[in-house]
Protein backbone atom coordinates (compact mmCIF):
# COMPACT_ATOMS: atom_id res chain seq x y z
CA UNK A 1 0.00 0.00 0.00
CA UNK A 2 1.41 3.39 -0.97
CA UNK A 3 2.15 6.14 1.57
CA UNK A 4 -0.54 8.22 -0.15
CA UNK A 5 -3.13 5.51 0.45
CA UNK A 6 -2.26 4.96 4.10
CA UNK A 7 -2.23 8.72 4.83
CA UNK A 8 -5.85 9.36 3.78
CA UNK A 9 -9.05 8.15 5.44
CA UNK A 10 -12.05 8.04 3.13
CA UNK A 11 -15.03 9.56 4.96
CA UNK A 12 -12.86 9.49 8.13
CA UNK A 13 -13.30 5.71 8.23
CA UNK A 14 -10.95 3.65 6.06
CA UNK A 15 -7.61 4.00 4.26
CA UNK A 16 -8.01 5.09 0.67
CA UNK A 17 -6.32 7.19 -1.98
CA UNK A 18 -9.00 9.93 -1.76
CA UNK A 19 -10.86 11.65 1.10
CA UNK A 20 -14.27 11.39 -0.63
CA UNK A 21 -13.80 8.33 -2.79
CA UNK A 22 -17.05 8.01 -4.70
CA UNK A 23 -16.88 4.22 -4.87
CA UNK A 24 -17.31 4.23 -1.08
CA UNK A 25 -20.02 6.91 -0.84
CA UNK A 26 -22.76 4.32 -0.56
CA UNK A 27 -21.51 3.23 2.87
CA UNK A 28 -21.86 6.70 4.33
CA UNK A 29 -25.35 6.88 2.80
CA UNK A 30 -26.27 3.55 4.44
CA UNK A 31 -25.44 4.90 7.89
CA UNK A 32 -27.31 8.14 7.27
CA UNK A 33 -30.36 6.30 5.88
CA UNK A 34 -30.42 3.86 8.82
CA UNK A 35 -30.11 6.82 11.21
CA UNK A 36 -33.38 8.17 9.79
CA UNK A 37 -35.18 4.82 9.65
CA UNK A 38 -34.29 2.98 12.86
CA UNK A 39 -36.23 3.54 16.09
CA UNK A 40 -34.45 5.15 19.05
CA UNK A 41 -32.71 2.70 21.33
CA UNK A 42 -31.82 -0.92 20.51
CA UNK A 43 -32.60 -2.44 17.11
CA UNK A 44 -31.45 -5.33 14.93
CA UNK A 45 -29.85 -4.87 11.51
CA UNK A 46 -28.90 -7.63 9.04
CA UNK A 47 -26.05 -7.08 6.59
CA UNK A 48 -26.84 -9.66 3.90
CA UNK A 49 -23.63 -10.23 1.95
CA UNK A 50 -21.51 -8.25 4.39
CA UNK A 51 -18.22 -8.60 2.47
CA UNK A 52 -15.31 -7.15 4.42
CA UNK A 53 -17.62 -5.58 6.99
CA UNK A 54 -17.78 -1.89 6.22
CA UNK A 55 -21.29 -1.21 7.55
CA UNK A 56 -20.57 -1.16 11.33
CA UNK A 57 -17.38 0.84 10.81
CA UNK A 58 -19.19 3.56 8.84
CA UNK A 59 -22.02 3.51 11.35
CA UNK A 60 -19.63 4.36 14.19
CA UNK A 61 -18.68 7.57 12.36
CA UNK A 62 -21.89 8.54 10.57
CA UNK A 63 -24.70 6.84 12.51
CA UNK A 64 -27.09 8.58 14.90
CA UNK A 65 -25.90 8.48 18.52
CA UNK A 66 -29.42 7.86 19.88
CA UNK A 67 -29.77 4.65 17.82
CA UNK A 68 -28.22 1.40 19.06
CA UNK A 69 -28.29 -1.17 16.24
CA UNK A 70 -26.96 -4.67 16.76
CA UNK A 71 -25.43 -5.83 13.49
CA UNK A 72 -25.64 -9.39 12.19
CA UNK A 73 -23.73 -10.20 9.01
CA UNK A 74 -23.43 -13.11 6.65
CA UNK A 75 -21.38 -13.85 3.58
CA UNK A 76 -20.61 -16.88 1.44
CA UNK A 77 -16.82 -16.46 1.44
CA UNK A 78 -14.81 -17.34 4.58
CA UNK A 79 -12.06 -14.86 3.69
CA UNK A 80 -14.60 -12.04 3.65
CA UNK A 81 -15.95 -13.08 7.05
CA UNK A 82 -12.40 -13.11 8.39
CA UNK A 83 -11.91 -9.54 7.18
CA UNK A 84 -15.23 -8.53 8.78
CA UNK A 85 -14.41 -10.21 12.08
CA UNK A 86 -13.26 -7.12 13.97
CA UNK A 87 -15.70 -4.64 12.40
CA UNK A 88 -18.29 -4.72 15.17
CA UNK A 89 -20.84 -7.39 14.26
CA UNK A 90 -22.61 -9.11 17.15
CA UNK A 91 -22.86 -12.22 14.97
CA UNK A 92 -21.27 -13.39 11.71
CA UNK A 93 -22.31 -16.45 9.70
CA UNK A 94 -21.21 -18.21 6.55
CA UNK A 95 -24.35 -18.34 4.45
CA UNK A 96 -25.33 -18.52 0.78
CA UNK A 97 -27.77 -15.70 0.02
CA UNK A 98 -29.51 -18.00 -2.47
CA UNK A 99 -30.29 -20.62 0.22
CA UNK A 100 -32.82 -20.30 3.08
CA UNK A 101 -31.67 -17.70 5.57
CA UNK A 102 -31.39 -19.04 9.16
CA UNK A 103 -33.48 -16.33 10.82
CA UNK A 104 -37.11 -16.21 12.05
CA UNK A 105 -39.77 -14.23 10.23
CA UNK A 106 -39.66 -10.52 11.04
CA UNK A 107 -36.42 -10.84 13.00
CA UNK A 108 -34.79 -7.57 11.87
CA UNK A 109 -35.70 -3.89 11.97
CA UNK A 110 -33.58 -3.26 8.87
CA UNK A 111 -31.74 -5.25 6.20
CA UNK A 112 -28.88 -4.01 4.04
CA UNK A 113 -28.10 -5.89 0.83
CA UNK A 114 -25.49 -3.96 -1.14
CA UNK A 115 -23.62 -5.00 -4.31
CA UNK A 116 -24.75 -8.64 -4.01
CA UNK A 117 -27.87 -9.24 -6.10
CA UNK A 118 -26.10 -8.57 -9.40
CA UNK A 119 -24.19 -11.84 -8.89
CA UNK A 120 -27.40 -13.95 -8.89
CA UNK A 121 -29.41 -15.44 -11.72
CA UNK A 122 -33.11 -14.63 -11.99
CA UNK A 123 -34.29 -17.52 -9.78
CA UNK A 124 -31.76 -16.84 -7.03
CA UNK A 125 -32.46 -13.11 -7.18
CA UNK A 126 -36.18 -13.63 -6.63
CA UNK A 127 -35.49 -16.06 -3.80
CA UNK A 128 -33.07 -13.69 -2.04
CA UNK A 129 -35.53 -10.80 -2.20
CA UNK A 130 -38.24 -13.10 -0.83
CA UNK A 131 -36.03 -14.05 2.11
CA UNK A 132 -35.13 -10.42 2.69
CA UNK A 133 -38.82 -9.53 2.95
CA UNK A 134 -39.52 -12.50 5.21
CA UNK A 135 -36.87 -11.68 7.84
CA UNK A 136 -37.71 -7.94 7.82
CA UNK A 137 -40.35 -6.93 10.35
CA UNK A 138 -43.55 -5.36 8.99
CA UNK A 139 -42.83 -1.67 8.60
CA UNK A 140 -39.07 -2.31 8.57
CA UNK A 141 -36.71 -0.72 6.06
CA UNK A 142 -34.22 -2.28 3.64
CA UNK A 143 -31.40 -0.77 1.60
CA UNK A 144 -30.88 -2.64 -1.67
CA UNK A 145 -28.07 -1.57 -3.99
CA UNK A 146 -26.65 -2.78 -7.29
CA UNK A 147 -24.82 -1.38 -10.29
CA UNK A 148 -27.35 0.19 -12.64
CA UNK A 149 -27.25 0.51 -16.40
CA UNK A 150 -28.83 2.91 -18.82
CA UNK A 151 -31.35 1.35 -21.19
CA UNK A 152 -28.95 1.44 -24.14
CA UNK A 153 -26.16 -0.13 -22.07
CA UNK A 154 -28.47 -2.94 -20.95
CA UNK A 155 -29.62 -3.52 -24.52
CA UNK A 156 -25.99 -3.78 -25.69
CA UNK A 157 -24.94 -6.29 -23.00
CA UNK A 158 -24.76 -9.24 -25.47
CA UNK A 159 -22.30 -7.22 -27.57
CA UNK A 160 -19.96 -5.74 -24.96
CA UNK A 161 -19.99 -8.59 -22.44
CA UNK A 162 -17.75 -10.92 -24.55
CA UNK A 163 -15.35 -8.01 -25.12
CA UNK A 164 -15.27 -7.27 -21.41
CA UNK A 165 -14.52 -10.93 -20.68
CA UNK A 166 -11.67 -10.92 -23.20
CA UNK A 167 -10.17 -7.74 -21.70
CA UNK A 168 -10.29 -9.20 -18.19
CA UNK A 169 -8.46 -12.33 -19.32
CA UNK A 170 -5.94 -10.28 -21.30
CA UNK A 171 -5.11 -8.32 -18.12
CA UNK A 172 -4.87 -11.46 -16.02
CA UNK A 173 -7.97 -10.62 -13.97
CA UNK A 174 -10.64 -13.09 -12.90
CA UNK A 175 -13.72 -13.38 -15.11
CA UNK A 176 -16.56 -10.94 -14.32
CA UNK A 177 -19.24 -12.72 -12.30
CA UNK A 178 -22.21 -10.40 -12.75
CA UNK A 179 -25.36 -12.24 -13.82
CA UNK A 180 -27.61 -9.17 -13.78
CA UNK A 181 -27.28 -5.93 -15.74
CA UNK A 182 -30.27 -4.04 -14.41
CA UNK A 183 -31.58 -0.60 -15.21
CA UNK A 184 -32.97 1.31 -12.25
CA UNK A 185 -36.49 0.63 -13.53
CA UNK A 186 -35.78 -3.12 -13.66
CA UNK A 187 -34.37 -3.07 -10.12
CA UNK A 188 -37.48 -1.26 -8.91
CA UNK A 189 -39.65 -3.87 -10.64
CA UNK A 190 -37.82 -6.82 -9.08
CA UNK A 191 -38.13 -5.29 -5.63
CA UNK A 192 -41.82 -4.58 -6.16
CA UNK A 193 -42.43 -8.16 -7.26
CA UNK A 194 -41.05 -9.28 -3.87
CA UNK A 195 -43.73 -7.27 -2.07
CA UNK A 196 -41.52 -4.37 -0.97
CA UNK A 197 -42.42 -0.71 -1.43
CA UNK A 198 -39.80 1.63 -2.86
CA UNK A 199 -39.57 4.93 -0.97
CA UNK A 200 -36.42 6.42 -2.48
CA UNK A 201 -33.77 5.76 -5.13
CA UNK A 202 -30.33 7.22 -4.61
CA UNK A 203 -27.29 7.21 -6.88
CA UNK A 204 -23.74 8.07 -5.82
CA UNK A 205 -21.64 8.88 -8.86
CA UNK A 206 -22.59 9.98 -12.34
CA UNK A 207 -19.05 9.18 -13.42
CA UNK A 208 -15.59 8.45 -12.02
CA UNK A 209 -12.69 10.33 -13.58
CA UNK A 210 -9.55 8.29 -14.40
CA UNK A 211 -7.25 10.28 -12.08
CA UNK A 212 -10.13 11.02 -9.66
CA UNK A 213 -8.17 13.80 -7.89
CA UNK A 214 -11.39 15.79 -7.51
CA UNK A 215 -12.49 13.18 -4.97
CA UNK A 216 -10.29 14.92 -2.42
CA UNK A 217 -12.76 17.83 -2.31
CA UNK A 218 -15.99 17.87 -0.35
CA UNK A 219 -17.71 20.19 -2.83
CA UNK A 220 -17.21 17.60 -5.57
CA UNK A 221 -18.57 14.84 -3.34
CA UNK A 222 -21.63 16.96 -2.52
CA UNK A 223 -22.13 17.77 -6.20
CA UNK A 224 -22.11 14.08 -7.14
CA UNK A 225 -24.47 13.23 -4.27
CA UNK A 226 -26.86 15.98 -5.31
CA UNK A 227 -26.89 14.70 -8.88
CA UNK A 228 -27.29 11.14 -7.61
CA UNK A 229 -30.32 12.09 -5.54
CA UNK A 230 -31.97 13.85 -8.49
CA UNK A 231 -30.90 11.51 -11.32
CA UNK A 232 -30.25 8.08 -9.75
CA UNK A 233 -30.88 6.24 -13.02
CA UNK A 234 -28.00 8.13 -14.65
CA UNK A 235 -25.51 6.89 -12.06
CA UNK A 236 -23.15 3.92 -12.17
CA UNK A 237 -24.72 2.41 -9.04
CA UNK A 238 -27.83 3.08 -7.00
CA UNK A 239 -29.48 2.06 -3.73
CA UNK A 240 -33.20 1.71 -3.18
CA UNK A 241 -34.67 2.53 0.22
CA UNK A 242 -37.61 0.15 0.53
CA UNK A 243 -40.08 -0.82 3.22
CA UNK A 244 -42.02 -3.96 4.03
CA UNK A 245 -45.69 -2.97 4.28
CA UNK A 246 -46.97 -2.94 7.86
Amino acid sequence: MSSRKTAVLAYEVEPSNRRFRLRLARYRFQSEALSRALPPGPSRVLDAGCGRGRLPRYWRRWGAPDKQPEFTGFDLLPEKLQQAGDSGYARLLQQDIARPWPFPDGDFDAVVCEQVLEHLDDTALAFALGELRRVLRPGGVALIGTPVFKKLEAWLVPLWQPLNLWLHRLRGKKDPDHEQHLTLEQLRARVGEAGLQVEQARGFRIMTLPANWLEDYEWYYRLQQGLGARFPGACIEATLVVRRPA
